[in-house]
């Protein structure tokens, strides 16, 4: 058994040995393989910054003028592994504009040896034409002799921080470009200590300062901002809040000159350092404008007052006017009518065919002057009347005219074409007048058509229109539109009193009445091919429920 023992023991010595000696041989071909592995992943690594950093490096080498470079600079040129890597084909990538100072470049670096490289410049990619910005470093290694063999190197695609150097640049121009043009005063201050950094030409001129007189000051040194920033709490308050803005503030020139000025202040950061900037309109000019019309408005109410005095006196004149004609005309006209029907009453039969006519010619002009002196005091009375705004139904309306003028045109021959009518705001008795007037008219001039047609009807509205147009049309005797000016004045006739009756008041109501409701009238015919007649009305039912 112990002999069993013993040889087992030695059995497996022996197999620890020979594993040990196995291990031994396999132990470097482990290492290489994990060294291997390693160095694998530093380069995926190294690979992965430098396209996150947009990098690529490069070995060149001197005496042959190749070099060899990493899959990411080849990235940045925009070449693959058939492209010649040689100084004439890197020339070839930058750009013609800086060839040939880029060449010069590399002999300096290389004749000085010690000089690095270290520039930016322009490449094209020779396959896609795309412009880029790289910049370039790298490191001679020299000989024993000190002679350059090679230069290592990195080079960075720096397009995007050139464009946006290039945004800024041109983003800086146009600020400058607008602030030394602007029409408007601005300051820019030191927001920690309130010196003035910068003044606009404008500002300048307005104040009368030079330039070196403003720079490096504090504001409340020169004192022209005494309203607002007049000392250093003032100007703490202001750099607190942020912004600040005066309507009208006062300036004080360098010889103490007031200027009226809008003010606007803000507070911004440029580059982790705060500034305020102001920004100073000179609004004297404005200020004195306004002036000028406040005082023409007073002027104005004034004359106002003045012209309500004197209209109201007038007024009352025409009211006593209205008294005279009503009473002392009136009484003389009564005479002449009165003594006129007992005269032809006392001579019975007795005159002759020219006394009768000549007393018939009396009693008619004695009622004419009647009939004139009713519609001349109805004239007037139309424009003191107060308005009394109310909804109306023209339908309804134009419908119960028609039926009332029935008995008038009994015997006649009348087409009547009415069309549907809006509702309408405004005065219904007077509305109520301007109608009838136009429809009697309308009667009136047809009276001699074997056929009248009368039309009364509403022009379509448009959207943006803001008054309804209604007329009458007719086709009757019409009148010449040269003499149309004359339609709608007082005592105003186109035909003769044999032709038709009338005394020349009823148009020029109507006219008054829409004048006061705030439309229009006009009128469109000629001679024997009937008249229309037009008025318009702002206030729509539906326009005042809108207000």
């Amino acid at each position: 058994m112990k002999d069993e023992n013993k040889t087992k023991e030695l059995l497996i010595e022996e197999l620890i040995a020979e594993r040990l000696w196995i291990s031994e041989i396999e132990k470097p071909e482990i290492e290489y393989h994990r060294t291997e592995k390693a160095l694998q992943e530093i380069e995926d690594r190294l690979i992965e910054l430098q396209k996150v950093a947009k990098l690529g490096h490069y070995v060149f080498s001197i005496k042959t003028g190749y070099w060899a470079s990493s899959a990411g600079l080849d990235d940045i040129f925009g070449i693959d592994e058939n492209y010649k890597k040689d100084v004439a084909g890197w020339l070839q990538i930058v750009h013609p504009d800086s060839r040939k100072t880029m060449s010069n470049y590399l002999q300096d670096v290389i004749l000085s040896q010690h000089q690095k490289f270290d520039k930016e410049y322009k490449i094209i990619n020779p396959k896609t034409g795309q412009e880029k910005w790289v910049h370039g470093l790298g490191n001679l290694k020299l000989d024993d002799n000190s002679n350059p063999i090679e230069m290592v190197g990195i080079i960075q695609d720096i397009t995007e921080r050139k464009r946006a150097e290039e945004a800024m640049i041109a983003s800086e121009v146009r600020y400058r470009r607008l602030f030394e043009a602007a029409k408007d005063g601005i300051l820019i201050l030191n927001a920690d200590d309130g010196k003035i950094v910068d003044a606009n030409p404008f500002l300048l001129k307005i104040l009368d300062y030079s330039h070196e007189q403003m720079l490096g000051k504090t504001v409340w040194e020169l004192g022209f901002l005494k309203d607002i920033i007049s000392n250093q709490d003032n100007f703490e308050e202001l750099r607190q809040k942020g912004y600040v803005r005066y309507e009208d503030m006062p300036l004080e020139t360098s010889d103490s000159r007031r200027i009226d000025v809008e003010f606007v202040s803000n507070v911004y950061q440029v580059n982790n350092h705060k500034v305020i900037q102001c920004n100073i309109r000179d609004i004297t000019e404005r200020k004195k404008a306004e002036e000028k019309i406040k005082k023409l408005n007073e002027e104005l109410e004034q004359r106002v007052f003045e012209r309500t005095a004197q209209l109201e006196a007038a007024n009352k004149e025409l009211e006593a006017f209205s008294y005279s004609v009503s009473h002392d005309l009136r009484a003389p006209l009564r005479h002449i009518s009165g003594f006129v029907e007992l005269l032809q009453q006392n001579t019975n039969n007795s005159l002759d065919e020219k006394s009768s006519r000549y007393i018939n010619v009396i009693s008619e002009s004695a009622q004419r002057m009647g009939q004139l002196i009713d519609d001349l005091l109805d004239f007037s009375r139309m424009g003191r009347a107060e308005l009394q705004s109310n909804s109306i139904d023209l339908n309804k309306l134009v419908a119960k005219i028609v039926t009332e003028l029935t008995s008038e045109t009994n015997g006649r021959n009348i087409e009547w074409k009415i069309d549907s009518l809006p509702e309408i705001y405004g005065d219904p008795s007077m509305m109520q007048l301007v109608l009838v007037n136009l429809v009697t008219n309308a009667l009136k001039f047809t009276r001699t058509r074997k056929k009248s047609k009368i039309v009364i009807g509403c022009v379509p509205r448009k959207n943006n229109e803001k008054e309804a147009v209604f007329f009458v049309r007719d086709n009757g005797v019409g009148f010449n539109p040269q003499y149309t000016h004359k339609l709608f004045g007082v005592f105003q006739r186109l035909h003769r009193k044999e032709e038709f009756e009338g005394t020349g008041i009823g148009l020029a109501n109507v006219r008054h009445i829409i004048h006061r409701h705030g439309g229009r009238t006009w009128a469109e015919g000629a001679l024997d091919k009937g008249a229309t007649f037009y008025f318009s009305i702002p206030h729509l039912k539906s326009a005042v429920k809108e207000k």
